[in-house]
This record gives C-alpha cells, sequence and structure tokens, in this order.
C-alpha cells in the first residue's frame, strides 16, 4: 500500500503518544509522524480495518493508560524541579 494513501479507512492518526503506542503495540502499522497545529506530532497508521477508534477507546480502558499517567506523573516532577526524596 502506498504511504501517502489516505483514502478513508485506509489510514487512522492521533497526536496522542499513549494510544499510539498501544494502538502500534497491538499490531496497526506506522506510517509516520509529522508536526501538527502547535507543534504537535501527529502519528499516522495504516488501518484498513478502521480498528483505530475501537483501539483508542480500549487505551483508554486498560492498564497501558494507567502505566502512562504514572510515567506522565513522575516525569512532570522531574521536569518541575521538586521531586521529592524517598525517606
Amino acid at each position: 500500500m502506498p504511504a501517502n494513501d489516505t483514502k478513508p479507512g485506509v489510514t487512522w492518526e492521533t497526536s496522542d503518544l499513549g494510544t499510539a503506542a498501544f494502538v502500534h503495540m497491538l499490531g496497526l502499522k506506522l506510517l509516520g509522524t509529522t508536526r501538527g497545529a502547535g507543534g504537535r506530532f501527529v502519528f499516522r497508521f495504516v488501518d484498513p480495518e478502521e480498528r483505530g477508534p475501537g483501539y483508542q477507546v480500549d487505551y483508554l480502558n486498560s492498564e497501558c493508560r494507567k502505566f502512562d499517567a504514572a510515567v506522565r506523573s513522575l516525569k512532570k516532577l522531574c521536569y518541575d524541579g521538586n521531586p521529592r526524596r524517598a525517606t
């Protein structure tokens, strides 16, 4: 399939890194990334069976989402400059 094929149902996009990783893990093939509005990255996948929207809902209800939220919280602590030391 050509990488520039944009017919409905052939590709699916998301700008959420966690969702992109999840759908890739479930088998959607990554076509590439671009910078979207406001500098956000957009991940574009081959999705001939239109599974992306359903996978997106599955991600929101998964343990992977909880893991992603924990990683983001820890990253925020690191970049805010106030990590607390364990005692």
